[in-house]
């Protein structure tokens, strides 16, 4: 269902872009400064904290030094002597998505560049192409191959949502039917591309109610910080006390903490990098201009 809104909405943002160059600044905008700040914070300020190493060990591991490699979507999971007595010993284990996310955008602009995203019946050859070739994957590499594919059809699904959106009819009972389609599926993992339609559409129909909102959705987007900092949290909770062993125990002592760091992240470090997000419209004018002045010349 993420993936799925996250087509619906990027692609939005494509049709509302420029040009291909704005869309990927708003994108590397939106991902990158939070995901560095994070990397920073795991492994500059919990990992000294919670390490079983003596702090000369664990600044010189190699573990560490990899980790920075998150801040350019490659991931790493482990700090060196974090959590080794926790049942996962990830730091950061929900980042799995970032480079099937960062496919996607790539996905997407490649679309762009080629005009298909314009086009309906081009785009909907495009997702065709795409779900063979992700069944070949499949074929190919065996199961570990099938969460990041069926996560890049969702995606897909809902930027092809998104291009139907005039036609496609929103309506509470299908809405109920998808859901119902979409729980039987996921009994069969041979049968997961066929989810892949029906939560778009329970998505979408979700997504596109208006209903009251809480004060504290109104002051900023906190969605990105709370998916950062959650799994850190979490973990740090399961090493530091017994009473986080249980999944009700955990989410009372994470929830909250994971709200303030998402709070945080937004009004720190997203919502002022997206300040100055007009230089991003700047630079493309300046590059269109110049793009002008060698094709005058040429």
């Amino acid at each position: 269902m993420f993936f799925a809104l996250s087509g619906f909405l990027v692609a939005g943002s494509l049709e509302r872009s420029k040009s291909i160059g704005v869309f990927l600044g708003l994108r590397v905008f939106r991902i990158f400064p939070a995901l560095a700040t994070d990397t920073l914070v795991c492994a500059l300020l919990l990992g000294p904290i919670l390490t079983t190493l003596s702090l000369g060990d664990y600044f010189s591991s190699p573990v560490l030094h990899q980790y920075f490699q998150n801040i350019l979507g490659i991931i790493h999971f482990n700090l060196p002597g974090v959590f080794e007595t926790n049942p996962s010993h990830k730091v950061n284990g929900q980042l799995w998505t970032i480079p099937v996310e960062l496919e996607c955008y790539i996905t997407l602009t490649v679309l762009g560049v080629l005009g298909v995203h314009r086009n309906r019946k081009w785009m909907l050859a495009a997702f065709i192409a795409l779900f063979a070739y992700s069944e070949w994957q499949i074929l190919s590499r065996g199961d570990g191959a099938y969460n990041d594919r069926i996560l890049l059809l969702s995606f897909c699904v809902g930027v092809a949502f998104y291009q139907f959106r005039d036609i496609i009819r929103l309506n509470l009972l299908v809405a109920l039917l998808a859901l119902i389609i979409s729980l039987l599926c996921l009994n069969s993992p041979q049968a997961g591309y066929l989810m892949t339609i029906p939560v778009t559409y329970l998505t979408v129909f979700l997504g596109l109610r208006n209903p009251p909102k809480s004060h504290l959705l109104e002051t900023g987007d906190y969605s990105y910080g709370l998916f950062l900092y959650g799994y850190p949290i979490q973990q740090s909770m399961v090493y530091l006390f017994p009473f986080a062993h249980t999944w009700w125990g955990n989410l009372v002592l994470s929830v909250p903490l994971a709200l303030l760091f998402a709070v945080g992240s937004w009004h720190l470090v997203e919502k002022k990098v997206l300040t100055h997000k007009t230089i991003l419209f700047t630079a493309d004018r300046w590059f269109q201009s110049k793009l002008q002045q060698l094709r005058g010349n040429a």
